[in-house]
């Protein structure tokens, strides 16, 4: 099936076709269908799975469908939960209008809100892309009224109601046009809160269910490598990396992940104190940097990039083909968006996770989770002495280990001593004297 199946405009198949696409992927061929009948859906796919264009093609093709004439209203509102992602669809979304009039805006934080204000000032645009924050400081300024949104998109749902985002997105929920078809797209369906933003948002949708997160992806390599403390972590990940340093042809482009912030920054120092050059992307950085670094690193100005887990969703990177947790993700569907930026449509990639003795049981639950296990493999020189737990429970974890009590819990039962008192010794042979009988 090409998209010319389903029967597109011929200025949004024109770009289609220069951006290089021939067949839509599985989810965009589950998607367009029903999205193009003005249907509510709700899709769980995957990052890398094409779900971008599985929203956006449709939603292009009703504006194009609409006689009422462009840059009057803002039309069509797509929800994000980062800046990161916000870019990447607008730049999709750039790309497939580049023969048509409609007119893309892009509303989030990070930004002097004035230039934003100029901006739509300027020209009203037909899609608005932005996330939850920013918008609403808009709307409650009064300077964006969502009133005539016909198509609403929320794109990677689950985070963004993992960040907090909920009240804010049922917030502008309220203000939209009712009359509307709305897509929901999201890499998991198992977040608390889904069940109450489905009924509030969604209108009879169809599900729709494609390589969801806890698939494995037959082309990433899961590998661990045991340490024994964090220093020994810090010469793990400089061999790994001046190995492929050396040798150029290993890897193309890799991605570091760590947990908080200080620990990219004091990544990102040490490894530059080992000439290993490497950008730095965490959320505390200014959109500017944030911004050249992505771009160096997409370019192949730097091949190495230290990051939290704001790299782990929203960023189409190509050519990323080996991915290492300096520290272990926190569940088993971080694990997957992070090795998720390796191994992306058929090319193959490798997972490599810095395993302490701290980490082993989160280890064991994201292999239960993601229903694989990992390769383990040591790095000449630097093999660890920690080889895993003592005892191990049937399910891999750790078993707790029973300390013997000291010898200040074990008592030798001695005699009470009792006291010696005049008291009790100066009446002991002494006959009690009767009382006297007074009743004489």
């Amino acid at each position: 099936m090409s998209f010319s199946a389903f029967l597109l405009h011929d200025t949004l198949n024109d770009a289609i076709n220069k951006m290089g696409f021939k067949q839509p992927t599985e989810v965009q061929a589950a998607c367009l269908p029903p999205a193009l009948d003005y249907k509510d859906i709700l899709v769980s796919a995957s990052t890398g799975s094409g779900k971008t264009l599985a929203f956006l093609i449709p939603l292009i093709q009703h504006l194009l469908d609409d006689t009422t004439g462009t840059g009057s209203r803002i039309k069509a509102l797509i929800l994000v939960p980062t800046r990161e992602l916000g870019r990447q669809i607008n730049k999709q979304v750039q790309l497939l209008t580049q023969f048509t009039n409609l007119h893309s805006e892009l509303i989030m934080g990070g930004e002097d809100p004035k230039y934003q204000l100029l901006r739509l000032k300027k020209q009203t645009p037909d899609i608005l892309i932005a996330t939850p924050g920013r918008l609403l400081e808009h709307m409650y300024r009064e300077t964006i009224d969502p009133g005539n949104i016909q198509l609403l998109v929320l794109d990677e749902a689950d985070r963004m109601l993992s960040l907090g985002f909920i009240d804010q997105v049922k917030e502008i929920i309220a203000y939209c046009n009712p009359q509307r078809q709305t897509m929901l797209f999201s890499a998991s369906l198992n977040h608390k809160h889904f069940e109450n933003l489905i009924e509030l948002l969604l209108h009879q949708p169809e599900k729709i269910i494609i390589h969801t997160i806890r698939q494995k992806n037959p082309h990433i390599h899961h590998q661990r490598i045991l340490a024994d403390s964090l220093d020994h972590k810090y010469k793990l990940l400089s061999k790994l990396l001046m190995q492929s340093g050396q040798n150029p042809s290993s890897y193309n482009k890799i991605l570091v992940f760590a947990n908080t912030r200080a620990q990219v920054e004091a990544l990102g120092i040490y490894l530059q104190q080992q000439a290993i050059p490497v950008g730095i992307l965490h959320g505390e950085r200014e959109p500017k940097q944030r911004n050249e670094i992505v771009s160096k690193f997409r370019n192949g100005q730097v091949n190495i990039l230290v990051a939290t887990d704001v790299a782990a969703r929203g960023l189409d990177i190509p050519g990323v083909d080996c991915v290492i947790h300096f520290n272990l993700a926190r569940n088993g569907e971080d694990y997957a968006h992070r090795s998720g930026r390796t191994g992306r449509g058929d090319n193959t990639g490798i997972a490599i996770a810095l395993i302490d003795a701290n980490e082993w049981d989160r280890m064991i639950k994201i292999e239960h989770f993601l229903d694989m296990q990992f390769e383990p493999v040591s790095v000449n020189g630097l093999k660890a002495n920690y080889q895993g737990p003592k005892k191990i429970k049937s399910s891999g974890k750790a078993a707790a280990m029973h300390k013997k009590p000291s010898s200040s819990h074990h008592h030798s039962k001695q005699t009470v001593r009792k006291k010696n008192r005049l008291r009790d010794r100066k009446n002991i042979g002494k006959r009690r004297q009767p009382s006297r009988n007074l009743s004489k």
